[in-house]
């Protein structure tokens, strides 16, 4: 409705594809992020959302152009260095992966997704110890963070505690 009110709103079409982003309709958010950023190429949150988007999508390069842009924009805005990281651990630069993920720690020392996307990552670089720290302060942060149990249980399996990891995967089932 408020795009058909004012065709030039360009918060109406970055709220639009949040919601398509939320749906899981990939594309058609593409598009509105796109049609927000014509209309306000300094739109900081619309270049962030695009990279979430194409991160679902599975274009990490084209994520990490559009989380690029958000950090020139806002160099204070946590979820881009998120995003950019999630878009790193897509294509494998997982060392680079973590430094965003840092940044993302620094900015907001209470972001539990930032805390378990490093916990993820260095599960994958088989740092299965060092993992369970950040899973167990994303849990901290966050009790009912089922992915976080998840997380520290698959850290826990490659560390072959099996045990302990069934009781993370039984908690993040009931979470």
């Amino acid at each position: 409705e408020a795009i058909r009110l004012d065709p030039k709103y360009d918060m109406a079409y970055c709220n639009k594809g949040m919601a398509l982003n939320a749906l899981g309709v990939y594309s058609g958010a593409i598009g509105c992020f796109d049609e927000a950023i014509r209309l306000d190429p300094k739109y900081d949150i619309a270049y962030c959302n695009k990279g979430m988007a194409l991160n679902a999508l599975d274009k990490y390069e084209q994520a990490m152009d559009c989380f690029d842009e958000a950090i020139r924009l806002d160099p204070q805005y946590t979820m881009a260095y998120r995003g950019k990281g999630e878009a790193l651990m897509g294509v494998g630069k997982l060392s680079q992966a973590i430094r965003y993920f840092n940044g993302a720690i620094i900015l907001n020392p209470k972001y539990d997704i930032a805390y378990y996307d490093k916990g993820m990552a260095l599960v994958k670089m088989g740092k299965n110890s060092q993992a369970i720290r950040y899973f167990n302060e994303a849990i901290r942060l966050n009790p009912d963070y089922g992915m976080a149990y998840r997380g520290k249980g698959r850290a826990l399996m490659g560390m072959g505690k099996h045990a302990q990891a069934v009781k993370c995967f039984n908690r993040a089932n009931k979470v």
